[in-house]
């Protein structure tokens, strides 16, 4: 008779609650970069599953950084960040067209070409994190009503960086 370990159902459990924490207690700033970092790995499988030519899974993960760029191009607050919003609103839709060229054209360099596109913005939100609290006023999101359903990333973030 052999001992087998059983799945732990628990373990996906506590990984679920301690992603729910991280976004429940995350700035805006830093809900920002989570998105980031989901658009960049999503992008990087993707292009996995293009060299793969898995079409489905390149096609799913390609929708997932979709939602998540509309989701940052939303969030955007045009009034309080002027022309930085307007040069984000810009980037994002540049970056949407892409990835659909890229879905329906299967081409690998324009997933690459978003993808170092959101490493370079994700590194710049990052620094903006960093930065003290009252520092922060004035940056080109969705103003923070205290509400999490009207903060800088909506909580569908969860749904977006699955």
């Amino acid at each position: 008779m052999t001992n087998s370990t059983p799945p732990r159902p628990q373990a996906g459990r506590t990984l679920e609650a301690f992603q729910r924490l991280q976004v429940e207690t995350a700035s805006p700033t830093g809900l920002v970069v989570m998105l980031y970092d989901g658009a960049i790995r999503f992008c990087g499988q993707a292009i996995d599953a293009m060299h793969a030519k898995d079409y489905e899974e390149k096609n799913t993960n390609l929708v997932k950084v979709q939602r998540i760029v509309s989701e940052l191009l939303s969030s955007l607050n045009r009034s309080a960040g002027g022309e930085v919003a307007e040069n984000l609103a810009r980037l994002y839709v540049y970056m949407l067209d892409q990835l659909v060229e890229a879905n329906l054209k299967d081409r690998v360099a324009l997933v690459r070409r978003v993808q170092k596109m959101l490493q370079e913005l994700r590194a710049s939100w990052e620094q903006l994190d960093r930065l003290a609290p009252a520092a922060r006023v004035g940056l080109p999101l969705a103003p923070d009503t205290g509400d999490a359903a009207n903060s800088a990333a909506s909580p569908r973030l969860e749904e977006r960086c699955a």
